[in-house]
């Protein structure tokens, strides 16, 4: 999502360049924006749906690498 926000704001960037006479190329990096702004949009919801069982997968990775106590023997 990161590298596609970049993408979007390099965009921008380019379109701000153009001469206001190329109507053609304005309209041409909104419909690539637009296309950019949905697949992180989508990305994000991907992310999201995911996310809950993501963080448990990562504790349990965490939990299982700690160093184990050993247990005293009486």
């Amino acid at each position: 999502m990161h590298d596609l926000e970049m993408l979007i704001d390099r965009t921008r960037g380019v379109q701000e360049a153009l001469a206001s006479s190329d109507r053609r190329g304005t309209a041409e990096l909104d419909s690539l924006i637009r296309l950019l702004e949905d697949e992180c949009r989508q990305g994000h919801a991907t992310y999201m749906h995911a996310r809950a069982s993501t963080l448990r997968l990562c504790e349990g990775v965490i939990e299982d690498s700690a160093p184990k106590r050993p247990v005293a023997v009486a």
